[in-house]
């Protein structure tokens, strides 16, 4: 399931600050979580950060494997562990050209792995926004 976010700065949400003309162009991104605490938590992080700018939400990695060329986003939040089609799996089989990776996951034991597969930072859930802050610093 693929959930479209069109506009950061809309008043529903409530943590939109600068509008991207003042800052320059956005960075967009897609979280990809099966888990909606999870989903939710990074969306009001990212609409935190004012060069950062939404553009889907996914709940598997399958539907994100499907999409995700049509948004052509710089950075990509990406869960270790989802049913179907895991996180690392996504990575190795997704095209040599694929945004900038930000594996969320609550296991560590994947680190390891997310680096091999060339993946910017490495987020522990339950996610904190200054770590939040300092891997997107990063990407």
């Amino acid at each position: 399931m693929r959930r479209h976010l069109a506009n950061r700065y809309s008043p529903y949400f409530p943590y939109h600050s600068m509008s991207p003309s003042t800052i320059g162009e956005p960075t967009t991104c897609v979280i990809v979580d099966d888990e909606l605490h999870a989903q939710q938590l990074l969306e009001r992080y990212v609409h935190r950060v004012a060069s950062l700018r939404l553009l889907a939400t996914y709940d598997n990695a399958v539907d994100a494997y499907q999409q995700l060329p049509q948004w052509q986003p710089d950075l990509l939040l990406l869960d270790v562990q989802m049913p179907e089609m895991s996180g690392l799996e996504f990575l190795r089989v997704y095209p040599a050209q694929r945004p900038l990776t930000i594996l969320t996951t609550a296991h560590a034991d994947y680190a390891l792995d997310g680096f091999e597969l060339g993946v910017v930072d490495y987020l522990l859930k339950p996610v904190l926004f200054d770590r939040f802050l300092l891997a997107v610093s990063r990407a």
